[in-house]
């Protein structure tokens, strides 16, 4: 059995702890604290034979409702509203009246009317479901006792009452009842009870603020230049990009040759030939002609001093 204790120590009245347990330990606090401890003896009965599939949630403060609900029991059999009760004597239960007999012998009216009481809780609990979209109309009042010198007399009593001795064959009927929600139900209902004001839990409040926290545009300061987009590549054609300009076939215009050039070339080789045209077939520079002329007027001096010098020779 899965328990939501939501009994925090000094919340309700805004006391700090130690002020909040003495107004419990002492005067009207003694009650609330014996039901407490009356609470956790039932609670551990239970806890023997109810699965995890039960959910017992402790202490719900419902709105509009000073005092709190007890226990209420929640599973797939049901919702229950559990008043533990650490009373001790003889009681009878006589459809709304509650009795209790006294050391003489005799019974009398005893107050609080534990039935009565029990019966209000479950009504508030059945009220506050319905006003949030959950009409659940199978809740049972049920009146626990936690101590064995309590005995009761049972004459037609609204509410289900169950002995101190009977808590655990209780709890094991409740598993063998018919299935009446489902396990989203189950939730559902747990969900509601144990938060009845619709607090957002820890975990709803970071959601909500992840959810504020939005992406911003990335903005580039003015001094950056942005990067450029890749450029797609084309098949470029040359041709067709100077067809679309002039709007006409174009036609590659040849590059003009000078005229000594075109004259080098083209003029068919004759024995008179001018000086640049000699240039222009040969590729040389003026001074490099030169040098050359230079040095075939030595090597014609040489050889002629050669020839005449053989001739004297043949002479003598």
């Amino acid at each position: 059995m899965k328990i939501i204790d939501l009994s925090l120590l000094g919340e309700a009245t805004g006391k700090n702890p130690f002020t909040a347990w003495l107004s419990k330990t002492f005067g009207e606090g003694r009650h609330g604290q014996s039901e407490l401890d009356a609470q956790d003896q039932v609670i551990f009965r239970l806890e023997r034979t109810l699965g995890n599939e039960f959910t017992l949630i402790r202490e719900i403060k419902l709105p509009g409702l000073s005092t709190p609900i007890p226990m209420v029991l929640v599973g797939p059999s049901g919702v229950f509203v559990f008043y533990a009760s650490s009373v001790k004597g003889s009681f009878r239960a006589r459809g709304d009246t509650w009795l209790k007999l006294d050391n003489s012998g005799n019974m009398h009216v005893s107050n609080p009317n534990l039935p009565h009481r029990t019966r209000l809780y479950s009504e508030a609990v059945r009220k506050f479901l319905s006003q949030n979209s959950m009409p659940v109309t199978d809740i049972e009042p049920v009146l626990l006792f936690s101590q064995p010198e309590a005995f009761v007399e049972n004459i037609k009593a609204p509410i289900r009452m169950v002995m101190c001795d009977g808590l655990e064959s209780y709890g094991g009927s409740l598993r063998l009842l018919n299935t009446i929600f489902s396990p989203e139900e189950c939730a559902n209902i747990v969900r509601l009870l144990s938060n009845p004001e619709g607090k957002p839990t820890v975990a709803e409040e970071i959601s909500a603020e992840a959810q504020e926290i939005s992406a911003q545009p990335v903005i580039m300061p003015s001094g950056e230049t942005p990067m450029a987009e890749p450029v797609q590549e084309t098949n470029f054609h040359p041709e067709d990009s100077l067809r679309n300009a002039f709007g006409e076939p174009y036609a590659p215009e040849l590059i003009p040759i000078p005229p000594v050039i075109e004259e080098a070339v083209e003029q068919p080789p004759q024995a008179s030939f001018s000086i640049s045209a000699l240039l222009a077939r040969t590729h040389m520079k003026t001074s490099q002609l030169t040098f050359l002329g230079v040095a075939a007027m030595v090597d014609l001096l040489v050889i002629c001093g050669l020839l005449a010098f053989v001739l004297m020779r043949m002479i003598r």
